[in-house]
């Protein structure tokens, strides 16, 4: 029988074939239950209970020497958290309401039934074992926080039977922001009454504990086994298979410490444990890792961030596309969350040199998307939030930025990319700009769109080509200067000049043996 569940019982009754009954009635009622005294008046059981301290007693009211009310009273005097049932075949009023006073809820008229006393026996159970377990996880939450210093003199500290293990709901929290935590990610816990399930699968488990640490998404899952073969890794999986079932796609770690330990460890080991999470846990994983003790003496290499080539960028473009690259190979590598951190934040610190802005709009922009770090549920969903990020931070307080800048740079984007396939959404994700406001801004100040700008420059660079070489195939022309189409490149020649290209050249042609014709009114006479 599982020690930690057993419940007690002791019974007084000064009639023997009455305490028999109710002795063989006891023990059908619940198979936890165990009856470890009886007695046929209060002073023998007050004796019993020097030696064993029980969690029912189970009294007659009129008994010799020391009657059941004079019994309950000094019973809550020196063990007031013993269950009392009275039991009596008088069915008097005073004895209840006396009873009561002395804070006895439980009172039955014999002959008691085994349906009655079976039912009463079951919920007193359940509140002891109720009532067991919140002391137990207190206890645990102390030696956690405080040392076992100062734990019940009666409580053996050293005996080791716990499994200790650490579990983060969501990415670790960043380093560099404080944590906006809402109130429906801090209700994302696991509970009890599940795990409690899982575990009947796993003998010698006789019960679980859940702490709460200071940090609302992480918690202390203590298991108290009853064998020593107890292996780590089926805790890992009981809890892996439990949270991944409550959280879906969000990520969460697990850190299960490979030996069990004392109670009196408790707050050295849960210190390690946190402290391996920061240097071994992934960002944005669903993870279960198993700590040793060579894990605490041996640690991990610092993982150096090299940004020297986020440093040279110039433009916005650069600067995104290198800090995606970064984050991306970082993210690749399954970099702890403390690196993802570190390179986030360094970004940030140098944006004000690239992007001419003041630093505090740099921190305040550093401070939103690391202060959410622990919600990202997937690498591509920091990867676009960071884009967006430096997008919004350099077109909301870049000096550089102004309408006539903005129609600047994507001008001399045109001009050095006419030829490749230049359409308004890459235009548009080049600059972070929608395509309505790029075409708004661009006719204000150049009278055309930027696509009309681009086929503009496209039928010049097509013009240049005819007049240099009027043979040159139409479809050369076309794949030089950006259409995939010969055809349709006809089509848009003819819309902007008039003519097809090989009559424009054609046209060229005549135009310039004309030129280099002899006029006859300069002949001499």
């Amino acid at each position: 029988m599982n020690n930690y569940k057993r419940i007690t019982v002791m019974i007084s009754e000064d009639e023997p074939l009455i305490l028999k009954n109710i002795k063989e009635k006891v023990e059908r009622a619940v198979p936890s239950i165990q009856i470890v005294g009886v007695a046929e008046n209060g002073e023998d059981l007050l004796s019993l209970i020097c030696h064993t301290i029980p969690d029912i007693v189970i009294t007659d009211i009129e008994m010799p020497r020391v009657n059941g009310l004079e019994l309950i009273k000094r019973l809550r005097e020196k063990h007031p958290h013993i269950e009392i049932v009275i039991l009596s075949g008088y069915n008097n009023f005073e004895y209840a309401r006396t009873a009561m006073r002395l804070g006895v809820e439980e009172y039955l008229s014999k002959p008691v039934s085994q349906e009655e006393i079976s039912a009463l026996l079951k919920k007193l159970s359940k509140k002891i074992l109720k009532n067991r377990y919140r002391e137990k996880q207190a206890l645990f939450a102390h030696a956690i926080a405080k040392g076992s210093q100062q734990l019940q003199p009666d409580y053996d500290s050293t005996k080791r039977n716990l499994f200790l293990s650490l579990v983060t709901i969501g990415n670790l929290p960043s380093a560099h922001a404080h944590q906006v935590i809402s109130p429906k990610n801090s209700d994302r816990k696991l509970e009890v009454a599940p795990l409690r399930n899982s575990i009947h699968s796993l003998p010698g488990i006789d019960d679980i504990w859940i702490i709460n640490e200071p940090y609302k998404l992480q918690q202390c899952i203590i298991f108290q086994c009853s064998r020593e073969n107890i292996k780590p890794n089926h805790i890992g999986s009981i809890l892996y298979t439990n949270i991944k079932k409550n959280l879906n796609e969000m990520p969460f770690s697990i850190v299960v410490l490979s030996d069990v330990i004392s109670t009196e460890h408790l707050k050295e080991h849960i210190k390690r444990l946190k402290q391996f999470t920061i240097k071994n846990v992934p960002l944005c994983d669903q993870t279960t890792l198993m700590y040793t003790q060579k894990d605490n003496q041996v640690e991990k290499q610092n993982q150096w961030i090299d940004l020297t080539i986020f440093t040279q960028c110039k433009t916005l473009f650069q600067a995104r596309k290198q800090a995606r690259n970064l984050l991306t190979s970082y993210l690749e590598k399954k970099a702890p969350s403390y690196v993802i951190d570190d390179l986030i934040y360094h970004l940030y610190q140098y944006l004000p040199r690239i992007f001419s802005l003041e630093e505090k709009h740099a921190y305040h922009a550093m401070e939103e998307i690391l202060s959410k770090l622990y919600t990202y549920s997937s690498p591509l969903e920091l990867c676009d939030t960071l884009e967006n990020s430096l997008k919004e931070l350099y077109w909301d307080h870049s000096s550089e930025v102004t309408a006539d800048s903005l129609f600047g740079k994507i001008k001399s984007y045109i001009i050095h990319n006419y030829k490749e396939n230049v359409t308004m959404d890459q235009i548009s994700i080049h600059f972070g700009y929608s395509a309505s406001y790029i075409n708004r801004i661009y006719k204000k100040i150049g009278g055309i769109s930027p696509i009309q700008h681009v086929t503009e420059l496209r039928i010049l660079e097509a013009k240049n080509m005819l007049q240099q070489n009027q043979n040159i195939p139409i479809q050369t022309i076309a794949q030089v200067i950006g259409y995939d189409d010969a055809r349709y490149f006809s089509r848009v020649f003819k819309a902007k000049t008039g003519m097809p290209p090989s009559e424009w050249a054609s046209l060229q042609k005549q135009s310039k043996l004309q030129e280099k014709a002899p006029n006859p009114r300069d002949r001499t006479i």
